[in-house]
């Protein structure tokens, strides 16, 4: 009996097994049916007959005259008539400005506007799809050139472009193979990802900055897509970025080395660069609504350091001083000292515009927040945001903002960031940044950091924090009103809040940067694995307006 009973069990889940199995099988195919339809299929091209310029490469990219003759080749070789979007001219990188980048240019009977698609053999990796912008009117154009990113180095990609008229029906479909290069920099060719929740990540591509295989070099930027694969690889000379900036004409703003910035125009040609004389730049520089840029610098000339901004005139490259921040703080520059030649008393980190004529600037030596109004005119500091221990004893401290709330202050802060909104009351704002929970003041050794509890070293700490103030300067106060625990990192590091409400955060000295909803709930980490010391920033960008 206890057989018979053993050997219709075995029958009963037997039979359970198999449904089990059938049913997989059925579920199985409908979600690879539906991921299917999601993403278009591939299918292989012939490969495209790659143009090589006459003109050679220099080891620097960033001159005008080899910018310059390379845009005139290629712009020779378009006027032939002889390509079309069935037989386009394709240039791997012609610029120099992005290595993971191909050139294509045709024209077309119809004006069109042109999307296109990227993929390889290995169908683990993405494909990756954007609509191309252009600068004919109402999006379409007859005389087509654009630099196209996201190719995978050092395999055969597949590009299909389909271009559509202006009453969107699809003209022409057409693709072709191209092998990309190996990667230049040593960087991931993808990022090691950990999904946390089920929450959208925002669009764009991430940025990272200040990291490479040299420890010793900034040689480079690198865009990753939400899946973390390499999409771009911008050069740089002997500098990184903090930040990209975009003008409204569609150009990309890069600082390439400590004194020299380029605008790069969609197709990747430099169009113009500046300069600065007598100065050097580190850390931020962004852009104002009249298109002139703000600079963080040194001073070559000065016994002090990160204590100067500077205004760059897009249209003639002028550079004017506008503010030495020593002349501000006199008493306080007093009372710091150094062993080292140059004395960093202030340690600007980061810029951003705060209102008319006014800014907002990053000190992480006196882990304060300082808005400075009047910049082109009598730049006085109007109100400062950080802990009253470090400003006690100097006239400085009736300028602190009034803390509202029992939260803990920001130490060796980054990356911050002035953020209106219309829905607050006038004189309310917003402004968040990257807290880094470090206790550093190289300057004033003798303060006591236990003023500011839970600070870390600079190897070890519980956490660092995204921060989000409320400012309110008709009460002259400010209170917490977001705060998430991120990996520590001392030094470096940034933060960044996207249109979709999503936080990004980056830990520098840890290799990481994380995505998170507007609640602070994770979405995804990436982690770098290439051997270096840090990720300087990490931004992201949709390219909207530029390349897309």
């Amino acid at each position: 009996m206890q057989t018979m009973l053993t050997k219709k069990k075995i029958v009963g889940l037997a039979l359970l097994c198999c449904a089990a199995v059938t049913i997989a099988i059925v579920l199985t195919f409908v979600l690879n049916s539906t991921a299917k339809a999601e993403e278009p299929p591939r299918y292989s091209a012939s490969p495209v007959d790659v143009y090589t310029l006459s003109v050679q490469q220099p080891a620097s990219v960033y001159q005008q005259e080899y910018q310059d003759q390379v845009a005139s080749e290629l712009e020779n070789q378009l006027d032939s008539g002889a390509f079309t979007a069935e037989n386009p001219l394709v240039a791997l990188n012609p610029f120099g400005t992005n290595t993971l980048s191909v050139y294509v240019a045709f024209d077309t009977e119809q004006p069109a506007s042109v999307s296109y698609r990227v993929w390889t053999t290995d169908n683990t990796i993405p494909q990756f799809q954007r609509t191309l912008t252009n600068d004919g009117e109402n999006g379409v154009t007859t005389r087509h050139a654009y630099q196209m990113i996201g190719l995978i180095p050092d395999c055969a990609n597949t590009i299909e472009l389909t271009l559509t008229g202006q009453d969107g029906t699809v003209l022409a479909t057409t693709a072709f193979e191209v092998t990309a290069p190996k990667l230049k920099s040593g960087m991931d060719v993808q990022l090691k990802k950990k999904d946390h929740s089920d929450g959208e990540l925002s669009d764009g591509l991430y940025v990272t900055m200040g990291a490479n295989a040299d420890s010793d070099s900034y040689q480079y930027a690198a865009l990753y897509d939400n899946d973390g694969f390499i999409r771009g690889e911008i050069p740089l000379d002997n500098y990184r970025p903090d930040r990209l900036n975009f003008t409204q004409d569609g150009q990309m703003v890069v600082p390439v080395d400590e004194d020299q910035i380029v605008w790069l125009n969609r197709q990747g040609k430099m169009e113009k660069t500046v300069t600065i004389a007598g100065y050097t730049m580190h850390h931020d520089l962004i852009i104002q609504e009249d298109g002139n840029l703000l600079v963080l610098a040194n001073k070559t000339s000065k016994d002090t350091e990160e204590d100067i901004v500077l205004e760059v005139n897009a249209s003639t490259g002028a550079v004017t001083e506008l503010l030495d921040l020593e002349t501000l703080y006199p008493e306080y520059v007093k009372a710091c000292s150094t062993e080292k030649e140059k004395l960093d008393w202030f340690h600007a980190n980061a810029i951003t515009l705060a209102g008319e004529d006014s800014v907002l600037l990053s000190s992480r030596e006196t882990s304060s927040i300082v808005k400075i109004k009047n910049l082109h005119t009598k730049p006085e500091i109007d109100y400062m945001i950080g802990d009253e221990s470090i400003w006690e004893g100097f006239s400085y401290q009736s300028l602190l903002l009034q803390k509202d709330g029992e939260f803990t202050s920001q130490a060796g802060q980054h990356s911050v960031v002035y953020q209106p909104d219309d829905s607050l009351p006038e004189g309310q704002y917003y402004v968040y940044c990257y807290n880094n929970n470090y206790g550093s003041m190289v300057t004033r050794e003798s303060y006591d950091w236990s003023n500011i509890p839970g600070v870390g070293d600079y190897k070890n700490g519980d956490a660092s924090k995204i921060y989000k103030f409320l400012v309110d300067e008709n009460t002259r106060s400010y209170s917490l009103v977001f705060e998430k625990d991120v990996t520590y990192s001392s030094v470096v590091s940034s933060a960044q809040q996207m249109d979709n409400g999503n936080y990004l955060s980056c830990s520098g000295n840890a290799k990481e940067f994380q995505e998170c909803d507007e609640n602070g709930e994770t979405i995804a980490t990436f982690h770098m694995n290439v051997d270096a010391i840090f990720i300087y920033r990490v931004y992201k960008y949709d390219f909207s307006g530029y390349w897309f």
